[in-house]
């Protein structure tokens, strides 16, 4: 497919070998209806009907063949359209021979509604992709067979007027100043196409970032090439463009791309077309094809995955989080290990959530809120037969719907609609309780906010549990719950998050001792008695303990308890009193050096 084969392009090539002897071609033809396959499934207990997941419901899927495809026909990458005159949404939905177009306003029954054919002369290709600005979509296709097919721009405001059965439009126009290019990446603020990875026919770049200016889109014009002479060839294989709005103020308001370039990340100015330069790189070790990232919201970090590093080094998946603050000297801030060993592909940003296709494994969330330690916060399986290190099920991703829908593209299984629950929590981690004398203390640290929640500590007591400390939770860091001056004893404690609506959810929850002597006894309860009443031992060490009852006169009335208790434990011993006088009675409490006397009235 490339110049200068390296093992990593190797592994690339073989697959579009195969995709190429499929030799499928895409059947949708003007007027023809194709099943919808609606399967809304909440996610219950793990599952969503075959598929594996956690805080993700799947809304519908549409598999290959609903999607009016061949057998043979795998998708490739994915987009999305909201139609601002007319409210409905789109799913731009790539495939090895053109682009489908599913209409996705109601997530529970999208409907496809077209295609876009590649370009006449070229032929099918594993890799498609495509990017909006405005209403308006461009689309590339590398490999051999697309030598011909250059850059496709469609009018996206045709899909305003497909009726009920498919229709099969065509380009509005064609740049023909590439021919093949493995990626498409656009700035819609300053009207900028960047085609990369392009080959075969045209002005390569060398494979870097090949500027167009879509000004007008109906006439794209070339602005310019950038080619960072640090990476391996110069060949960028996706790339992010925006108008920089980060930390680093040297940059703020100029044309910033970030390109990932098979062994480095390249962030580069392109603000002077004609004049690109090199802003900052990096790298990190054990990498094995820097593959794709995205800048989060506030431009300060770069999220990348690298999509042949699990089979190169036997790891599982791995996603990399970049502080960028400089732009100048990237630095590794952390990495996430995944429990599943599935490569990772495509991946957004979305809020202080990174939304991933990570191809067997499907759809993975992870929450970014402190991007030192990012966490899994859900994932959804589009493709359950395994989760291994290979090239099967999802490709991309789209988190940006209004109506919070995800769309997944999954090479394999179709195109799914899905909804990411429960992503309002808030999430703490390294909890510790601990009881102090008289004290409770708690300690933990808010790992991430997603909505403005509160956290409250609650103790249990007779008469049930009670919120004894409580804390806004408004940020990220470290907190501290203490509840001072408690009785002796045993204490049931629940750390619980409220949410604004006022959901509650139970985020640890243990049993602490309060005992600041070796042994406690507890005052009997209730008191006076007619017929029975309790009383409590607690011992704090591995003791011998005999309890017993008197009467005022000193005169043993019944013995209790007489055996060992181990540490922190506790025995709740039940005294019949319907038979005895009415009088003054103790309870006697004998440890290893402790003598413990408590009162009980006998009432009739």
């Amino acid at each position: 497919m490339h110049t200068n084969w390296t093992p990593d392009a190797t592994v690339r090539g073989l697959l579009f070998a195969v995709a190429t002897l499929l030799g499928v071609i895409f059947p949708m033809a003007a007027g023809t209806a194709y099943p919808t396959m609606a399967q809304s499934q909440a996610c219950v207990d793990g599952k969503a009907g075959v598929h594996g997941c956690e805080n993700v419901d799947l809304r519908a899927r549409l598999d290959r063949s609903a999607l009016g495809l061949d057998p043979g026909v795998r998708l490739n990458d994915l987009w999305a359209w909201e139609d601002a005159v007319s409210g409905r949404a789109f799913a731009l939905v790539g495939t090895m021979a053109g682009i489908t177009f599913v209409d996705v306003t109601q997530p529970d029954t999208p409907r496809v509604v077209g295609h876009l054919p590649r370009t006449p002369g070229s032929g099918t290709t594993t890799w498609r992709d495509m990017k909006v600005i405005g209403h308006h979509m461009f689309v590339v296709a590398d490999g051999s067979a697309s030598a011909s097919h250059g850059m496709q721009v469609f009018d996206l405001t045709a899909l305003r007027t497909a009726g009920p059965a498919p229709q099969t439009f065509q380009a509005s126009t064609t740049y023909t100043g590439i021919g093949a290019a493995h990626n498409v990446v656009a700035n819609a603020s300053t009207n900028l196409i960047v085609i990369v990875g392009a080959n075969g026919g045209g002005t390569t770049c060398g494979g870097g970032l090949h500027l167009v200016d879509v000004s007008d889109p109906m006439n794209p014009s070339f602005a310019g090439c950038f080619t960072d002479g640090s990476s391996r060839r110069g060949y960028s294989h996706d790339a992010q463009c925006v108008v920089y709005d980060g930390p680093d103020t040297a940059h703020r308001n100029r044309d910033i791309c970030v390109g990932y370039n098979e062994d480095r990340i390249v962030i580069s100015d392109v603000t002077d077309r004609q004049s690109p330069r090199t802003v900052g790189v990096a790298s990190y070790p054990g990498s094995a094809y820097i593959h794709q990232g995205w800048f989060t919201d506030d431009h300060r970090y770069l999220i990348q995955n690298d999509e042949l590093d699990e089979n190169a080094f036997g790891h599982t998946t791995r996603t990399r989080v970049f502080d960028v603050s400089d732009l100048d000297d990237p630095v590794l801030l952390s990495t996430f290990s995944s429990p599943n060993a599935s490569i990772d592909h495509n991946l957004y940003v979305k809020d202080n959530l990174v939304f991933q296709a990570n191809y067997s494994s499907g759809l993975q969330i992870l929450d970014i809120s402190d991007p030192a330690n990012p966490v899994r916060s859900g994932w959804f399986d589009t493709y359950p037969a395994d989760n291994n290190a290979n090239f099967n099920g999802a490709w991309s991703v789209y988190p940006w719907l209004s109506n919070g829908t995800v769309l997944v593209s999954d090479r394999d299984n179709g195109l799914f609609v899905l909804e990411a629950t429960e992503q309002g929590l808030t999430t703490v981690d390294h909890l510790e309780f601990e009881a102090r004398s008289t004290t409770i203390r708690l300690t933990g640290r808010i790992a991430s906010v997603r909505a403005p929640a509160s956290l409250e500590l609650r103790v249990g007591r007779y008469a049930g549990y009670t919120t004894e400390s409580r804390l806004d939770v408004t940020t990220t860091g470290p907190f501290t719950f203490s509840v001072p001056d408690l009785e002796p004893g045993r204490y049931p404690v629940q750390l619980v998050l409220v949410e604004l609506d006022g959901r509650e959810t139970i985020m640890a929850e243990d049993i602490l001792f309060v005992l600041p002597e070796s042994l406690v006894l507890q005052d009997p309860f209730p008191n006076p008695a007619t017929s029975s009443t309790r009383v409590t031992v607690l011992s704090k060490v591995d003791q011998h303990v005999r309890v017993a009852l008197f009467d005022a006169r000193g005169r043993e009335v019944e013995v209790l308890m007489d055996s060992p208790m181990s540490a922190l434990s506790e025995a709740a011993l039940s005294v019949d009193t319907s038979s005895l006088a009415a009088g003054l009675y103790y309870v006697r409490a004998m440890g290893d050096g402790m003598d413990l006397v408590r009162t009980v009235v006998v009432a009739r």
